[in-house]
């Protein structure tokens, strides 16, 4: 993706998310998960409503891959044989296994903003949420980051950006966007136990010894809540302090809701006829 500075203007007060709709919907299949941020993605486009932060959960481990990610980045046969589910997510990004983590989908309005002024708004207001139950996560700057840190593993988390959040010098957490006009579509996980090394059984390398310097290269960079801290955190416990963050850092109001009939209607649809497809999931 270009970089380029014009990105990062600043957007005027009158241009700010004053309410932000919140929905925690429990466990469902992964085809559903991304059925519904999809559609709650579409429907805030067609009929623009309070934009929309979603806490969710999965039904069993779940690999979900970026939307260009090529298929043969991974070993469906370990995938299932392992019991563990597989979705493309309508998203960017690389390979995430979504397993006793706090996933979330936000969308909002972009308000002419670029991607990384939006990822790092999005990361100050996580970075403020787990400050406020005692985890010292910060978001890296740009400037002490630099260009052109990139490494070539299949996994999301081993994988740095621009205004990363590290804790301990090491990324808590993995997010995506899809920007469709001036509304952006964001997914963002971070693990409450670390499940690393069990991404790394169903990626494809060319021998086990491949697998394992990358599998030491990823750890040295990603961590989980439990990995850091020593600490248990419930999933409703993490969920309620970001709430509180994306209050604070946003400066909005939020409330609790539950999805429309018509966002119902749609997630059925699409999870029907794209998320279930294998068309979609392997398409690349």
């Amino acid at each position: 993706m270009a970089f380029r500075p014009s990105e990062l203007s600043r957007i005027t007060k009158k241009e700010t998310i004053n309410t932000l709709r919140i929905i925690n919907d429990g466990v469902h299949p992964g085809s559903f998960n991304m059925a519904a941020d999809e559609a709650l993605l579409v429907e805030l486009m067609k009929n623009p409503v309070s934009p929309t932060l979603r806490f969710y959960q999965w039904e069993k481990p779940t690999l979900s891959l970026g939307y260009f990610q090529k298929i043969n980045e991974v070993n469906i046969e370990r995938i299932e044989a392992k019991g563990y589910d597989i979705v493309r997510r309508p998203t960017g990004g690389r390979a995430v296994l979504h397993w006793e983590e706090v996933t979330f989908c936000l969308v909002i309005p972009a308000f002419k903003r670029g991607l990384w002024e939006i990822f790092k708004s999005i990361h100050e207001a996580l970075e403020s949420g787990l400050n406020m139950i005692g985890i010292s996560a910060r978001v890296l700057p740009v400037e002490k980051y630099g260009r052109g840190i990139r490494n070539r593993t299949s996994a999301c988390f081993a994988s740095p950006s621009r205004y990363e959040l590290m804790l301990n010098g090491k990324k808590i957490a993995g997010t995506a966007q899809k920007k469709v006009g001036d509304y952006m579509l964001a997914h963002g996980s971070i693990p409450i136990r670390p499940k690393f090394k069990y991404l790394f059984e169903i990626l494809n390398f060319q021998n086990d010894e491949e697998r394992e310097i990358a599998y030491k290269n990823a750890v040295a960079k990603m961590t989980s809540l439990y990995g850091e801290t020593g600490l248990d955190y419930l999933f409703e416990d993490i969920c309620n302090a970001l709430i509180s963050g994306f209050e604070k850092s946003w400066g909005c109001n939020v409330y609790e809701d539950n999805f429309t009939s018509s966002e119902i209607k749609l997630i059925a649809n699409l999870e029907e006829e794209k998320y279930n497809n294998p068309g979609w999931l392997f398409r690349y």
